[in-house]
């Protein structure tokens, strides 16, 4: 996974890369869909009830999670995305304790949840963030069960698929993980170019579906009549379920 993720941005590192530091440049891609790890996956958002985008995030998920963004949207109840650090001097760099740091967190406000369907649901998640936790943690799953901590030279890339999840609160963090060069150490900070990265619990209900081409529907499992529809250019609700649709 890690090999793969590399060799799919050889070439667009050097534009890509967000952070000149002394020691590593780190880049950060917040769209699930143009990672690896994340890009068969479903990508669900909470949207502010009432907001009325006049356009669609288009045709596949690749312009979902920028269209869900740009329209007041947040990521929930998963924050997905990918950090690459690479070596930016001579030497190694010990890049090891990966944290989380909270800025703020507030109660769930009202959204409605919206989604861009799956291509086949993946696992390959190894570094995870519960930030439900009193101290949130970013706890690294390894196949031989070691211990966060890699050594990057110059030039070298080291790439981390990260999955944070909220289900009690809406929440604004970052990153941060320790870095060391002989005897000299340091910290590095990551987030989404200059912002913290945003993560909300998925609002209570079905979600409308985005159905590719210019509307929104909701597949109500426990309904037998026709989906409820949402053209581009409407006002996001709160979809009614099959009970409230039958009175």
């Amino acid at each position: 996974m890690a090999t793969w993720a590399v060799t799919h941005f050889t070439g667009v590192l050097d534009s890509w890369f967000r952070d000149d530091g002394p020691w590593v440049k780190v880049a950060v891609q917040t769209n699930p869909y143009r990672v690896g790890s994340f890009n068969n996956d479903a990508i669900h958002g909470a949207m502010p009830i009432g907001e009325r985008p006049t356009t669609g995030p288009g045709k596949g998920c690749d312009g979902f999670h920028d269209w869900l963004i740009k329209h007041g949207g947040t990521d929930a109840p998963q924050s997905k995305f990918q950090v690459v650090v690479q070596g930016n001097v001579d030497g190694d760099v010990q890049i090891s304790n990966l944290r989380v740091l909270i800025a703020d967190r507030q109660e769930p406000s009202r959204a409605v949840g919206v989604v861009c369907p799956s291509a086949g649901e993946t696992n390959a998640h190894p570094i995870s963030v519960d930030l439900d936790k009193a101290s949130p943690r970013a706890v690294y799953t390894s196949p031989s069960g070691r211990p966060f901590g890699f050594t990057v030279k110059k030039g070298e890339s080291e790439t981390f698929p990260i999955t944070a999840t909220a289900h009690h609160g809406r929440y604004s963090w970052r990153l941060e993980f320790d870095m060391t060069l002989g005897t000299e150490a340091s910290t590095q900070l990551v987030d989404d170019s200059g912002k913290p990265f945003r993560t909300v619990p998925r609002p209570a209900g079905p979600s409308w579906e985005w159905d590719f081409q210019g509307a929104w529907a909701v597949h109500d499992a426990g309904a037998t009549s026709t989906p409820q529809r949402l053209s581009v250019g409407e006002a996001f609700q709160i979809p009614q379920t099959s009970g409230q649709r039958t009175r």
